[in-house]
């Protein structure tokens, strides 16, 4: 146990044992969860650039035979269920993504024909058309998209984009002003709003929203070329130095990073875009052969797109999903094996090999997994969260299991992991503890019921403690 963790668990640690009432309190952890793997690992902060540098890359597929095979799984979708827009949504962005904007449009405006509200496939018919040099239509496909259903940001965005083009700027102002009230944290609707502002030649109202998009994305290095010109604009010229020289830093920053990307073959012929794109198609064709019943067929698509992506959480989900739910546990595990195979420093194909072993009750080679996980990605709370739920589920090294929560806690506080310390403090006997933990889960989330119940509970044990 590190220091650190040792001064954690300290504050929460009774100097008076918890030894009265211990038999109310024995319960399994498993009947205060609502089940096991409550703990979605999808919550958990992808991996920082150091540690995705750690997870080795397997061979790479053949770029046109991705493209035909992501193609080809969404035109499968699209024919076996063709009585669904989504089929045709999916098959439409497939194109979009390599760039068949033609094909695309058919299928996108066939989508619409089945069902005019959809969002999605308006959002790409904008881009299509703006892309294509023809703001007019792509105004006219946002002003049909809002005429069908609620104001969305990104409708707003293309719509204001493709105003200013035709010198529409007012109107593209009262858009943009719009977008930002819908989706206040978007940088992008604020850098649009401020280049509106700039045409328009209101330099104030420009330079706030510039600044707005930097407070959002510091790295947004037009923006601090905008804050800069209106800064100048306005005779501000302390500030205008200020953000030119951010703008050069990182202007300079791209360069470099252009530089490294051109220099890299597989990033200067688009392959990791492709790849990124296909597992999409993959997953999306995948979601929807698993909501038809055919597993299978999901499953395959999924792993698919897993194999693509080996940062995504949410492909293996999903994949877990598929072999969990038609209780075809062992053959999971296989699948995650071959993906632990290709890339064996990959810490998430570990993690849901133990989750797979846990639920196959095989619990020592869940902690093997779990352990290897955590060995790879030492700073991943779901790992430590994970290693405290085997004990508590296996009935067996306790201390371990507050250490391990402890550490969660540490790297990620939330509601479900202070309530799984406090759970593992109650098989330690250690009442103050628990009772500390559990505080702070009901502080973070007073509405969960379990959280209420089991403070309840040692708020009781600890009164009783108390009388001589």
């Amino acid at each position: 146990m590190t220091a650190t963790t040792k001064d954690f668990l300290t504050r929460l640690t009774a100097r008076s044992s918890f030894l009265i009432t211990y038999c109310i309190l024995t319960f399994t952890y498993l009947t205060c969860i609502k089940s096991w793997g409550a703990e979605n690992p999808t919550e958990a902060p992808p991996p920082t650039p150091d540690q995705a540098s750690i997870i080795s890359p397997p061979k790479e597929p053949d770029p046109e035979k991705l493209k035909q095979q992501a193609i080809q799984a969404a035109i499968k979708v699209a024919n076996k269920y063709s009585e669904s827009p989504m089929s045709h949504v999916l098959l439409g962005s497939a194109y979009y993504n390599i760039g068949q904007s033609d094909e695309a449009t058919i299928h996108l405006n066939k989508s619409l024909e089945m069902q005019p509200d959809l969002m999605e496939p308006r959002i790409m018919l904008a881009k299509i058309a703006y892309e294509k040099g023809n703001p007019e239509e792509s105004i006219r496909v946002c002003e049909e998209a809002m005429m069908h259903g609620k104001p969305h940001p990104e409708i707003l965005n293309r719509l204001g984009q493709a105003q200013m083009d035709i010198g529409k700027t007012e109107e593209a102002i009262s858009a943009l002003k719009n977008a930002v009230v819908l989706a206040f944290i978007s940088p992008e609707s604020w850098y649009l709003l401020g280049q509106a502002h700039m045409q328009a030649r209101q330099f104030d109202e420009a330079k706030t929203a510039f600044l707005n998009a930097i407070r959002i994305n510091p790295k947004h290095t037009q923006a601090y070329f905008g804050a800069f010109t209106s800064c100048q604009r306005l005779g501000e010229a302390e500030e205008a130095t200020k953000y030119r020289d951010l703008f050069v830093e990182n202007e300079a920053e791209d360069r470099k990073a252009l530089a490294e990307r051109s220099a890299d073959k597989e990033n200067l012929s688009g392959m990791e875009m492709l790849k990124d794109v296909s597992a999409r198609t993959f997953f999306g064709a995948g979601q929807m052969h698993f909501a038809n019943g055919e597993t299978d067929e999901a499953a395959k698509l999924f792993y698919q797109s897993a194999e693509l992506d080996q940062e995504s959480q949410e492909y293996r989900l999903a994949l877990e999903t598929v072999y969990v739910s038609t209780k075809q546990l062992e053959e999971g595990k296989k699948a995650f094996d071959r993906l632990s195979k290709a890339t064996p420093t990959n810490p998430l194909n570990h993690y849901f090999l133990g989750r797979l072993a846990t639920r196959s009750r095989q619990l020592d080679e869940a902690e093997t997994h779990y352990k290897r996980a955590r060995f790879l990605w030492p700073d991943w709370a779901a790992a430590y969260h994970a290693l405290a739920e085997l004990y508590m589920i296996g009935n067996r090294k306790f201390e371990d299991a507050v250490q391990m929560a402890a550490k969660a806690v540490m790297l990620e506080p939330n509601a479900a992991r202070y309530y799984l310390l406090s759970a593992a403090c109650i098989k330690t006997r250690n009442l103050e503890g628990a009772l500390n933990a559990i505080r702070q889960a009901v502080e973070l989330d007073p509405k969960d019921q379990r959280y209420q119940g089991l403070l309840k509970q040692l708020e009781q044990a600890a009164a009783k403690a108390k009388k001589p």
